[in-house]
């Protein structure tokens, strides 16, 4: 409904009302048309699986490859966190994860921030929304997004108001990303910053929380794991949603997040699938299975299955043949794994694009412009 043009509905017309069947773009997190603010203190991975959740939406995936997203279409994130080039190779490593051509995400980013007390600004914004469209607006950080104190509802409250009129007038739903208070005496536990305002504002609450090294079955090093739990929902309950393992893939230049269920299986299973693909990426020959097995510690029927995911991701395929000893000086031939030359999807598009720069610079550097 544009905006001045209030609707004063009887209780016959409240009644005939027509319900969205399903108001959730992730079910009991992120509402459809909605307002949500995720917080928690630093580093403690809200940005990346925000940014994950905005690769899902606009790709049409799961977030974190694990849970369902009802709705899709084009997202647009504004963030300052970070500088453009880091959050260009954040957005890539999401993308290279799920093996995607960049060229049919519907994924925008904006470096710059929109401030949204200021009416200009907000034209600006909603000029941008109008032409994208999007499913999802991401806000990153909350503090960017307008100049007056976060801690006054009276100098917050045009900010509330405008990204009200912009989820209401362009059917848009709004993740904001803000910061914990400071730790201390009086606030042990994570609380969220600024107004108070901002907790009857927001229809669901997310909060992030990281625990540092701790053991997860039989890994060799303890791990960071992050619970996810809503802290509010609007007309429904809050509670734990997940909790995660960021794994670092330094081969891939990608964060993987496992999922950590009571018995911890798939969170291995991620584990040894990036220690797998490690071995056989730093061993200048292909190796069998059972040798895997052997400078992983784990079992062959482990390693078998990191290793059958690796060949699915195509990262990995088993087709080398090598003699291995039997016995007696006998010798059979065993299949061996070494990994793909293959490059994904993303990072062949990167390389494309590079190539056309390049020619176009060549184009230019032959251009001779004569003195007058």
């Amino acid at each position: 409904m544009p905006a001045g043009q209030q609707k004063i509905y009887s209780m016959r017309e409240l009644i005939a009302l027509e319900d969205d069947p399903n108001r959730w773009i992730v079910p009991g997190v992120i509402p459809k048309c909605g307002r949500t603010i995720i917080y928690g203190k630093g580093k403690s991975y809200k940005s990346i699986v925000t940014f994950d959740l905005c690769v899902a939406v606009a790709s049409g995936g799961l977030l974190l490859q694990q849970f369902p997203v009802n709705h899709f279409g084009p997202v647009l994130i504004v963030s300052t966190e970070g500088s453009i080039y880091d959050n260009r190779d954040r957005i890539l490593g999401h993308l290279r994860l799920r093996n995607l051509d960049p060229e049919k995400v519907q994924l925008h980013f904006c470096q710059e921030p929109f401030q949204l007390d200021d009416i200009a600004d907000v034209q600006r914004l909603r000029t941008e929304l109008e032409r994208l469209r999007p499913v999802l607006l991401v806000l990153d950080p909350l503090d960017s997004c307008f100049a007056g104190d976060e801690n006054s509802a009276k100098e917050t409250k045009a900010l509330r108001r405008n990204i009200n009129s912009v989820i209401t007038d362009l059917d848009t739903s709004v993740v904001v990303i803000h910061h914990a208070k400071k730790s201390g005496k009086d606030n042990p536990e994570a609380d969220l910053r600024g107004s108070s305002a901002w907790q009857g504002w927001a229809d669901v609450i997310v909060l992030f929380e990281k625990a540092e090294n701790q053991r997860v079955m039989s890994m060799a090093a303890p791990v960071d794991v992050i619970s996810v739990k809503t802290q509010w929902v609007r007309n429904g309950a809050a509670g734990h949603v997940f909790s995660v393992i960021p794994m670092h893939d330094k081969i891939r230049g990608l964060v993987e997040f496992a999922y950590l269920e009571e018995s911890g299986e798939q969170a291995l299973h991620v584990y040894l699938k990036q220690l797998v693909y490690k071995i056989i990426c730093d061993n200048p020959t292909p190796m069998s299975t059972s040798e895997v097995a052997a400078v992983a510690q784990a079992s062959r029927d482990r390693v078998a299955l990191a290793l059958s995911t690796l060949t699915g991701a195509g990262l990995a395929v088993k087709d080398v043949p090598v003699p291995r000893p039997t016995g007696n000086g006998r010798f059979r031939q065993v299949l061996a794994w070494r990994v793909t030359k293959k490059l994904p999807l993303v990072d062949a598009a990167v390389q494309i694009i590079a190539y056309q720069r390049q020619l176009e610079r060549a184009d230019l550097d032959e251009i001779e412009i004569t003195p007058r």
